[in-house]
């Protein structure tokens, strides 16, 4: 899963777009792979490990915010975010999560994958 190290290097570029106030996205991405239809963000799955166990092809990287004033809810904000802007790449996973508090933003990145 070497593309993952791409992707976790797209993801750091993607965050200080949105650190550096290029937008008040609730959701981003950036396309590492070939374009995909996209899928139902419900049928998404989250590995935070990075490891679904079976072979993938990296999509892109995905980011996600949630408003830290709203509590607890932020992160799951942040998490449905994630799961919708992968769907939009045609994921069927996002794996490699990783989580920031930036100014008021609860911020989740992660790896768009399709199962090969």
């Amino acid at each position: 899963m070497s593309g993952i190290r791409t992707g976790r290097f797209a993801a750091l570029a993607l965050g200080a777009m949105l650190a550096a106030g290029c937008g008040g996205y609730t959701q981003a991405g950036l396309r590492l792979g070939p374009p995909v239809p996209p899928t139902p963000a419900a049928q998404v799955q989250i590995f935070a490990e990075g490891d679904p166990g079976r072979p993938v092809e990296v999509l892109a990287v995905v980011l996600g915010t949630g408003d830290i004033t709203d509590g607890p809810q932020a992160a799951a904000e942040a998490m449905r975010n994630v799961r919708e802007a992968a769907a939009q790449f045609g994921a069927d996973a996002v794996v490699g999560l990783s989580a920031e508090i930036h100014q008021s933003q609860f911020t989740v990145t992660g790896v768009a994958v399709r199962f090969r």
